[in-house]
């Protein structure tokens, strides 16, 4: 179960959110009853998608993982001002963010079925032991609110990855009112529609390339194909971002934003600035900055940008490609900060035009993952390289199918803009902007209906 099914909008949602209220309106001064009942609802959740999966015991991982965190930061806490057990306090911390990580590089490596959303529940988790060992945060007394905080299932499988910090208050009280779950529930609307309608059909022009065989597309075509799959991705994790967002303000609590056009970024340092903004942040504070930053000269600097991207790849996944991936946006990234940006930022036209042709091309490293099929689309994409693969090239194809995907491709370009992109959520006609919501909920619904949806393509990282 996902949040783009029928059986999440039509059945889970709607049973889960008639009980949270009815809990929040009989325990009024503290949220207590709604906490637990968020903790149930949100292991079911993940359940669900375990029994759907086959795989019943992920649930059981977060449980126990979550149970081992919450006494690593009670014991963490507990030597805090005990100047005789430093060491102590730090072998807990230490202990705790291996045990955490241990588990997550297993699976990452060596089992099959990764489990859902234990790439961000974990970071998570060490961000919630770091901040507690750093004395940014105190430890949670409760252990329902701390499950309620990592457990909560608008964040839990894809992010965005939220501090502790951001939502201790919300823990205790929360207030809901209808004005807050009208623009919760068009942000998830608006989210719904970003994935099925948009990142979903885009996304089918990529899958039809597959289908040809990367062998027999022409130039045009291999570019279409990697506009489309950025395209995709993009959509598809903005879409559930917006989702997450809608279903926690439905639940009381402000989830961050994850993304900010990053298209019209300018250079790929800004780019990674807007894009996934969460685990950015995560990186910074929890890696770049604890490793020196940019505070000791620019060698340093490059060695931490390094650092930050291997473990950036590793974290994707284990293929060549995402260190491939995370390689050439390194590259780049400290070429802009050596000299690059200085003349990025005199010009807006080829700034963009360089962010863009940067960004396509790393998503296609990013997407395919067999290094010889990629190295074969490469080859598509600049035949000047002409690995001999043009016998069997057609050199029109594109043409079909700048027919068949050139109008919701151009579509998806335009919502990139960011004038058009938060006018469309501002919504600040309210008749228009209902109607919009009502329409756009429909069309999503009759899509999932007909089978029309995909999975989200994060839920593999």
């Amino acid at each position: 179960m996902s949040f783009s099914t029928l059986e999440f909008i039509i059945v889970f949602l709607p049973v889960f959110l008639v009980i949270y209220y009815t809990l929040l309106k009989l325990n009024r001064s503290k949220a207590s009853l709604a906490n637990i009942w968020l903790i149930i609802g949100s292991l079911a959740f993940v359940f669900y998608a375990d029994f759907a999966s086959g795989h019943y015991y992920n649930t059981l991982i977060l449980v126990l993982l979550g149970i081992y965190s919450f006494l690593m930061a009670r014991g963490i806490s507990f030597l805090e001002n005990k100047e005789s057990y430093i060491l102590l306090r730090k072998a807990l911390f230490i202990a705790g963010i291996t045990v955490i990580l241990a588990v997550l590089f297993v699976y990452k490596y060596y089992v099959k079925i990764l489990p859902l959303g234990i790439s961000f529940y974990s970071f998570t988790m060490i961000a919630y032991l770091a901040d507690i060992y750093n004395r940014r945060v105190k430890a949670e007394d409760s252990i329902v609110k701390y499950f309620a905080y990592i457990c909560m299932f608008p964040k839990l499988f894809q992010g965005p990855i939220t501090r502790y910090s951001q939502f201790s208050e919300s823990l205790e009280q929360r207030n809901i009112n209808i004005r807050r779950f009208d623009r919760a529930l068009k942000l998830f609307i608006m989210g719904l529609a970003m994935k099925v309608l948009l990142a979903d059909k885009v996304g089918l022009l990529f899958f039809e390339i597959e289908k040809i065989g990367f062998e027999s597309i022409s130039t045009p075509l291999a570019w279409m194909g990697a506009v489309a799959f950025s395209l995709q991705l993009y959509f598809d994790f903005c879409g559930y971002t917006l989702m997450a967002m809608g279903l926690g303000n439905m639940l009381g609590f402000r989830i961050p934003v994850n993304f900010d056009s990053p298209y019209a970024s300018r250079s790929v340092s800004e780019f990674y600035r807007r894009w996934h903004i969460t685990l950015g942040k995560w990186f910074r504070d929890y890696i770049y900055i604890p490793l020196g930053g940019n505070r000791k000269g620019v060698i340093v600097t490059l060695i931490n940008l390094f650092v930050v991207w291997l473990l950036t790849g590793v974290w994707h996944g284990r293929s060549l490609n995402f260190l491939i991936w995370a390689g050439i946006l390194f590259v780049f990234i400290s070429l802009e900060k050596l000299f690059l940006n200085k003349l990025l930022y005199k010009t807006k036209v080829l700034s963009r035009i360089y962010l863009i042709f940067v960004i396509v091309v790393s998503w296609v490293t990013f997407a395919i993952t067999d290094v010889t099929r990629l190295w074969i689309y490469i080859t598509r994409m600049f035949p000047f390289i002409n690995a001999g693969y043009e016998s069997n090239v057609l050199a029109d194809d594109y043409i079909k199918y700048c027919r068949m995907y050139g109008p919701i491709m151009l579509i998806a370009i335009v919502l990139c803009i960011p004038k058009v992109y938060r006018g469309l959520l501002a919504g600040r006609r309210k008749t228009i902007s209902s109607f919009l919501c009502i329409l756009l909920f429909v069309l999503s619904l009759f899509a999932i209906s007909k089978g029309m949806n995909n999975p989200f393509m994060y839920f593999d990282f």
